[in-house]
């Protein structure tokens, strides 16, 4: 079986991340978890704006990932913008996290049942989906997967799969609270909305 839970831009929003991934306490609440062999995180865990995720919040996030997914060689784990200026910066908001986040790579290409699967954080920035897949021609890939700009989506262009999970956190216009299920074994990827405890399926297809 191959499952992967992708997931993006979570900004702090530990809740969602814990029931999504079965380690929440809330039993009320453990219909939410997904069945999945493998967890995809393309980046921003934490933010720069306490009206959206206080410094506690970020911290909350990172030390799950490295508590609970960083050692598991299955999982990927990127670096999203927010974690690229944390370690930039010289006033960090995360200085106990320097150290991991300086582990994770901005990019990274695997083969999964014969399908070569490449995961950056973004292409370009908040681009129409045209722009999108004319900028994944550069990219060799079978399934491409991409967050940052808070919108999710499912692409085919040219024979590639381009896949946004959109953003666990929120979403800049339609669904928020997003994540994708890709299932390698029956060729299907899903995306999910897991807002206020409430799971919604929003799309799925083939792929």
């Amino acid at each position: 079986m191959c499952r992967i839970l992708v997931i993006s831009d979570i900004h702090g929003n530990l809740e969602d991340l814990l029931y999504l991934t079965g380690r929440s306490n809330r039993r009320e609440y453990q219909f939410l978890k997904e069945e999945f062999d493998r967890v995809f995180l393309l980046g921003d865990y934490i933010g720069d704006n306490p009206t959206y995720c206080t410094v506690a919040q970020g911290d909350s996030v990172l030390e799950f990932i490295k508590d609970y997914l960083i050692d598991n060689e299955d999982n990927i784990i990127l670096l999203g913008n927010h974690e690229q200026c944390e370690i930039e910066e010289e006033k960090k908001r995360h200085p106990q996290f320097k150290n991991l986040l300086k582990k994770l790579p901005e990019q990274q290409t695997v083969f999964i049942n014969d399908r070569r699967i490449h995961l950056q954080h973004s292409i370009g920035n908040a681009l129409p989906d045209v722009d999108v897949m004319i900028m994944s021609d550069e990219i060799e890939a079978d399934i491409i997967l991409f967050g940052h700009d808070h919108q999710s989506r499912i692409l085919k262009y040219d024979k590639k799969i381009l896949i946004n999970p959109g953003s666990l956190w929120g979403n800049l216009g339609g669904y928020s609270h997003t994540y994708a299920l890709l299932d390698l074994d029956a060729n299907r990827v899903s995306i999910k909305s897991v807002k206020n405890s409430e799971l919604t399926l929003i799309k799925s297809c083939d792929i």
